[in-house]
């Protein structure tokens, strides 16, 4: 690909950035590794010109939060007292703002945000002053510059990548050949900016369901985690601009322990490192061999490894306000209601979950009827879907 240079997305690509070092240390590639501030929601804030259909898909997602007016406008980092005009004309007053949004109030907000172009206009203009901050970090940290560079993150749908490139299109910077993302893995549903690429290391389910049954996005990011904290924006220091961060966002990670599983890799890598190998083994080598241990550690975990990172706190949102252990302990009852909510099984980490709980019925269930109900439900949506692009033009 001709990549010279290699940005390592905060938090998530923390631990990809420090391998990469310790294998450049021992054998030097001549490729730039670098450490981008970022993170999905701060990006997609600074990236909205305009409140669109993307826009809106992102902002009134329920896939892990319940929606009230607040928390809407906690997404776009706007308070709905910055608003309150607008908000109270279109039927949702002061006293409305902390309840939680019926379908038919979703539809009426979501109406007022596509519709009013004088509130589009003063969340554009609220937002301002974080574009032109995060977009003046991406120009300091070389986005604009010729070197041949590539985007590397634990992956999934792309919002990231696809915002990133946005605020850079918004600020006129050039970017003739798109953007590259190296993943670790990306899902169903997958969003690009037009002329992007998008490549996944282990499985891509935007193209096929291989290695569907490998696809854990929070168990995954539980291995990733680390014990920095999320960033809320950037400022200017005597002309260089730095990050802030969300004060105690890492706190519940590091008090599971982030730190020594940290340590933990790094320490198995030095030591893979060390070994005489003529030679790395092959991609094709390296897949069969991680798909195998994966399988194993996913569909039939021990009850050690099912409490260790089944008690992993995640917070889905992108706002990072509503933690969840990624395998909760649950009832009977609230398991068979969850059966018939797939994206419930989507989000955590169901084998573990029925270990924990000492559901042994359902274990044997889960194992013989979910994967089969799983890929046919999926095989279907991938059909019926079309990759979302993101362009200028929206």
């Amino acid at each position: 690909r001709n990549i010279r240079r290699l940005y390592f997305l905060s938090r998530d690509g923390m631990i990809f950035h420090k391998i990469a070092q310790l294998i450049d240390a021992h054998s030097p590639q001549g490729i730039e590794l670098r450490y981008l501030y970022g993170s999905r929601q701060l990006w997609l804030v600074a990236s909205i010109d305009a409140i669109g259909p993307y826009e809106l898909d992102w902002i009134f997602s329920k896939w892990w939060y319940v929606l009230s007016v607040r928390s809407v406008c906690r997404r776009i980092s706007v308070r709905p007292e910055d608003i309150e005009e607008h908000l109270s004309s279109a039927g949702f007053p002061k006293e409305t703002w902390e309840k939680r949004l019926s379908s038919s109030g979703t539809n009426r907000l979501k109406e007022c945000f596509m519709n009013n172009p004088r509130l589009q206009r003063a969340i554009v203009d609220k937002l301002q002053g974080q574009f032109q901050n995060t977009l003046g970090y991406l120009l300091q940290e070389g986005l604009a510059e010729t070197v041949p560079f590539a985007l590397v993150d634990i992956g999934w749908k792309g919002k990231p990548q696809a915002a990133l490139h946005k605020i850079l299109a918004r600020g006129k910077v050039p970017s003739p050949t798109g953007i590259c993302g190296l993943y670790f893995g990306i899902t169903d549903g997958k969003e690009q900016y037009a002329g992007d690429q998008m490549e996944g290391f282990l499985f891509d389910l935007s193209r096929s369901l291989n290695r569907f049954l490998l696809r854990n996005n929070h168990l995954y990011e539980a291995f990733c985690s680390c014990g920095e904290e999320k960033i809320s924006g950037f400022y200017d220091q005597h002309g260089r601009y730095m990050p802030a961060f969300k004060a105690d966002s890492a706190q519940a990670a590091l008090n599971w322990g982030v730190t020594l599983q940290q340590e933990g890799v790094l320490t198995f890598c030095r030591a893979m490192l060390k070994q005489d190998a003529p030679a790395m083994p092959s991609l094709d080598a390296v897949h069969k061999i991680l798909t195998r241990i994966l399988y194993m550690f996913i569909e039939d975990p021990s009850r050690e490894e099912a409490e260790a990172y089944g008690s992993f706190p995640m917070d889905g949102e992108m706002t990072e306000s509503r933690a969840a252990q990624i395998a909760p302990l649950e009832t009977r009852t609230q398991f068979w209601r969850g059966w018939l909510d797939l994206k419930h099984f989507e989000i955590f980490w169901a084998q573990a979950m029925l270990i924990r709980s000492s559901l042994v019925f359902e274990k044997i269930s889960w194992k013989m009827l979910a994967p089969l109900t799983m890929m046919v439900y999926y095989a279907i949506n991938l059909n019926l879907k079309r990759k979302k692009r993101i362009d200028g033009a929206r």
